[in-house]
């Protein structure tokens, strides 16, 4: 699944909408479900829940989920990469609730009007650091009154490839099979687990990862255009700029000039 747009608020999802029935499915996105009138029937990790008004399922990358709608309802959809909020990135990638299914009556007052609130600031097109200050309240609260437990068995591998790509994308030199033979698997079994778990190719991922650091650079630092194109790994500035584009549908100057313009 591409997490990469011609803008930042491409990069998410937040709508409010009913009737929402989706087949299983994995991705690098964090998704967020919150029932605000109806029910629902969600399936994580083999296992059924059945949602009711107040509920929300919070999937963490890679968790294979489905929906059911099981009749009139009003919900919220949030999908967003967790690079979005950086500071429980990490935790995003490498733990998972051991409940995904929480109630809003075990937050504060009126953490149901900042959830509401997100999909206003989404569809206004607000200055992105409003919507990334709420989203990031939004998960930090979610984190703090979940138990998490390390990630199951079948994302092991998937979260693996995805940390070792975070962990070297500085490297030029990186590919499918050298990212094989360093985790021990088979470069055909490192394809196969991409196309099955996130729907392309390795390059397509390493692109995506690179891409989403030099957003971030581009957005949040000083650093000159050829410095952020070795610190995300590309060999050279017109490789970087010709995979910005085919990401990004623009150049990297074009999208910082954009974003200038929004704030």
């Amino acid at each position: 699944m591409p997490t990469y747009h011609s803008d930042f608020f491409n990069s998410a999802i937040v709508q409010i909408g009913d009737n929402i029935t989706v087949e299983s499915h994995r991705h690098y996105e964090c998704e967020l479900l919150y029932i605000i009138n109806g029910e629902y029937r969600v399936i994580s990790g083999g296992v059924t829940y059945e949602l009711h008004s107040g509920d929300i399922f919070f999937a963490f990358p890679f968790v294979e989920h489905a929906y059911v709608n099981l009749g009139i309802n009003e919900t919220l959809i949030a999908i967003f990469s967790p690079t979005m909020v950086n500071a429980f990135a990490d935790t995003l990638l490498s733990l998972q609730p051991k409940e995904p299914v929480i109630n809003i009556s075990r937050f504060y007052q009126y953490f149901d009007k900042l959830l509401l609130h997100l999909n206003e600031i989404f569809n206004s097109k607000a200055d992105s650091r409003l919507f990334e200050s709420c989203l990031t309240t939004i998960v930090g609260e979610l984190i703090s009154k979940m138990e998490l437990t390390s990630a199951a068995q079948p994302n092991i591998s998937i979260e693996r490839i995805i940390r070792y790509c975070i962990d070297n994308l500085d490297d030029p030199s990186l590919t499918a099979d050298s990212a094989a033979h360093a985790l021990g698997f088979s470069r055909t079994y490192v394809s196969q687990l991409i196309s099955s778990a996130l729907g392309g190719g390795f390059t397509n991922l390493l692109h995506s990862i690179r891409i989403e650091k030099a957003i971030n650079l581009l957005l949040n630092t000083d650093l000159s255009m050829t410095d952020i194109t070795y610190e995300c790994g590309f060999s050279s500035q017109r490789t970087f700029n010709r995979v910005f584009k085919e990401m990004t549908q623009t150049t990297p100057t074009d999208y910082t000039h954009r974003r200038s313009q929004k704030k």
